[in-house]
């Protein structure tokens, strides 16, 4: 019967319902029995007669009628003696059995599928499960993803098996593909990018290119870090095309009480003798520690660095997006206005501050622009000036960095046809 108050036949259940009592029985079934919760008599005796038999002695009680029942609550200590004294001597001869389970999110709400299949997975190693839900495959253990991805030549089959990660990357990625419901197993090509402002803007982005990503198949996943390394992995495993796009972080180099410092905040000036990029740093150091490239071939030269790691899908701006994206439409009236409009319409600040952003957006000092955008007194927030960005934006916002990554994952996706 189904339901605490109004029970009703399983014959009157939906067929979501049915599955899961269907499944529930079977996984009862296939529980693991070396260590029997009873015993006849007769078993028990015989089984005294073996080497270790006293074991029994602490684990089983006898009831009135003469035969043996487990006790409740027994330490691990005592289960794990228990179990090697009998897989010794009273082992099952059932043989082994997988339970293969098709495609079971039919009929079933996601929230279910996810409690229950979280559950199923965790708890039972003898499972074999084809799906095509993110909100199974977002709860399937790390390590035990087998991905079948259709090419010109065939079925090409990868798997996480081996996936040589740290423990605390596994937990990083695990919580990733958990709370983004794992959608990113099921992308035909994947856009790796740090940040809210990029989840939202990059969609719009390939829209206004011709590009849209829904059309390839192609998710843009915001990993709120800029530690592309485990999701580059992870990828790479699983076969799946990517790219990352990820801030440049300009910087200048300053003396400050005689000691050099970095000072970031501060737009390309030709007169600067020492500045740097954090952006392509980091995924100078990335691609090494991939070893994909030898440092010794990194050249000194920004643009080179560009050129070179474009060639393996990471594609870096100059400063933020949001200061590249000013930068991007610094010739462009409309664009410049589209920005202003957006600034106006959500900041709680006076006319004074919107003519000041204007004339600081017109005069090139973005980042007087950005820390407006930030303030906490204007209610704004990068992430909610990019989500409206998106539904205004026009190609002259695109930064060149962007719709490079964007025809670079839309050319890996058709090779693979």
């Amino acid at each position: 019967m189904i339901g605490e108050e109004k029970q009703r036949p399983t014959s009157e259940t939906s067929l979501g319902i049915n599955n899961i009592l269907y499944i529930s029985l079977i996984l009862i079934s296939l529980e693991d029995k070396t260590i029997p919760t009873f015993l006849k008599k007769e078993k028990y005796i015989e089984l005294l007669e073996e080497n270790d038999s006293e074991i029994l002695e602490e684990c089983y009680v006898q009831s009135s009628k003469g035969n043996y029942f487990l006790k409740d609550n027994l330490d691990n200590e005592l289960i794990s003696k228990l179990y090697s004294f009998m897989d010794n001597y009273y082992s099952s001869k059932e043989g082994f059995t997988i339970l293969a389970i098709e495609e079971p999110e039919a009929h079933l709400h996601p929230t279910f599928q996810r409690i229950i299949y979280k559950d199923v997975m965790k708890n039972n190693t003898s499972v074999l499960m084809t799906t095509h839900s993110p909100y199974i495959t977002s709860v399937a253990p790390l390590n035990s993803i087998v991905h079948l991805r259709t090419t010109q030549e065939g079925t090409v089959i990868n798997t996480t098996a081996d996936l040589d990660l740290s423990d605390k990357e596994k937990q990083d990625l695990e919580r990733y593909i958990d709370v983004k419901r794992g959608e990113i197993y099921f992308g035909k090509g994947v856009i790796l990018v740090e940040g809210i402002a990029e989840e939202y803007l990059i969609p719009a982005f390939a829209e206004k290119l011709g590009k849209p990503l829904d059309l390839k198949g192609i998710i843009c996943c915001n990993i709120n870090s800029t530690n592309f390394k485990p999701y580059v992995r992870f990828l790479d495993f699983l076969g799946i095309p990517y790219v990352c796009i990820t801030d440049g972080d300009y910087y200048i180099n300053v003396e400050e009480n005689g000691e050099i410092k970095r000072k970031f905040h501060t737009l390309h000036n030709d007169s600067y003798s020492s500045v740097g990029l954090l952006g392509n740093e980091r995924i100078g150091n990335l691609l090494i520690e991939l070893k994909r490239i030898d440092s010794s071939i990194i050249p000194e030269n920004f643009i080179e660095q560009d050129e070179l790691f474009s060639n393996y899908g990471f594609f870096i701006g100059n400063y933020t997006i949001e200061v590249d994206i000013m930068e991007a439409c610094s010739d462009s009236e409309e664009g410049k206005n589209i920005i202003c409009s957006i600034f106006n319409e959500l900041t709680t600040g006076g006319e004074r501050q919107k003519v000041n952003f204007k004339k600081e957006l017109d005069s090139g000092d973005y980042w007087a622009c950005l820390r407006k955008i930030e303030n906490s007194d204007n209610e704004i927030g990068k992430g909610r000036f990019a989500q409206r960005l998106s539904l205004m934006c026009i190609k002259e916002h695109i930064p060149i960095y962007i719709e490079k990554a964007i025809d670079h994952i839309y050319s890996k996706i058709d090779e693979v046809k």
